[in-house]
């Protein structure tokens, strides 16, 4: 579905992303992980086309991005950012529809589709009327996946969209999203620091470190056979801790 090709990026003097290179099969799931500012973040806006790269090429579905065709590509792709991203003066039901009504989809169509969203993603219809801040965060995040999911996308793209909640939350839409996931057969990209996450979701994981790939595959073969320390020391990093504290309370 998707194939990056020597894509880079600078700000400045800065490298944000070196010359890189991946590819996406249709209806896999990859995580992009790694520690911050290793360009993880970077990737996935110049896949989604909100930036545009120094050098190099993406392909989606057989169509390479440019400022020509990115405004349509783009509505085959949902995005969903870390907070949810919503318009604070939209309704829950505005929110969602934005784009369909920009591009003038039919109301029915409209209608029958946020019918569809709500039950997927466990939201009550009454609270369609509502506004973001009158939402918990949990909710917030369904009312962006569901704005992500209205067009019906081939791709969709998630920057960290659990990392501002609470834990119990965050253990709930983890299992909510990842039946989701499979329910729909979509191609996943999602950004994410947290190794546990990477690995749940993830059938692929690529991690990152300054900008540039350091190893890709199953989170086993990440454990098993890092590729360079630094590998190792990453997962280890998130793993002893709680291996510590569950030792210490034993």
């Amino acid at each position: 579905m998707l194939v990056i090709s020597q894509i880079s990026k600078r700000y400045g003097d800065s490298p944000a992303l070196a010359s890189t290179d991946l590819q996406v099969s249709t209806g896999e799931t990859l995580v992009l992980i790694g520690p911050s500012g290793c360009g993880k973040s970077t990737l996935l806006r110049l896949i989604a086309g909100l930036i545009q790269p120094d050098a190099g090429s993406i392909t989606f579905e057989g169509s390479q991005l440019s400022s020509e065709n990115i405004f349509q590509i783009r509505q085959r792709m949902g995005y969903v950012i870390q907070e949810g991203g919503l318009f604070p003066h939209l309704s829950v039901r505005d929110n969602v529809t934005v784009m369909a009504r920009y591009l003038r989809r039919d109301a029915r169509w409209i209608d029958s589709r946020l019918n569809e969203l709500t039950q997927l993603v466990q939201l009550p219809a009454e609270m369609l009327k509502r506004f973001p801040a009158e939402l918990s965060g949990g909710q917030r995040q369904r009312v962006s996946l569901m704005r992500a999911l209205m067009l019906e996308p081939d791709l969709l793209l998630l920057d960290e969209p659990l990392g501002a909640l609470d834990p119990m939350i965050r253990y709930e839409l983890q299992q909510e999203l990842k039946a989701i996931f499979s329910q729909l057969c979509k191609t996943v990209i999602m950004v994410t620091h947290d190794i546990a996450e990477a690995a749940f979701f993830g059938q692929t994981l690529v991690l990152m470190r300054d900008g540039h790939i350091i190893q890709a595959g199953p989170f086993k073969e990440l454990a098993q056979t890092p590729a360079e320390p630094f590998v190792e020391r990453f997962i280890s990093a998130q793993r002893e801790p709680m291996a510590q504290l569950i030792e210490a309370l034993k």
